[in-house]
């Protein structure tokens, strides 16, 4: 999967005005990271191409213009 198509899919799960980051980490506990206040979504890879995967046949289900 390419990174920018992630970015796409990931995007509408920011709100209005808030951030993302994105990392590529292999975690021995998921501790560290949500003790900083933020919210913390973890996705494997297979989950995240499944979703690109899911955009993009919705995408050419509705055509060139969006119909």
């Amino acid at each position: 999967m390419a990174s920018l198509q992630g970015l796409i899919t990931l995007r509408a799960r920011v709100p209005d005005g808030g951030a993302m980051l994105v990392l590529h980490l292999h975690e021995r506990h998921p501790e560290p990271a949500a003790r900083h206040g933020a919210s913390v979504e973890r996705l494997s890879a297979g989950e995240l191409d499944a979703e690109v995967e899911d955009l993009k046949r919705r995408s050419d289900a509705d055509g060139p213009d969006g119909e």
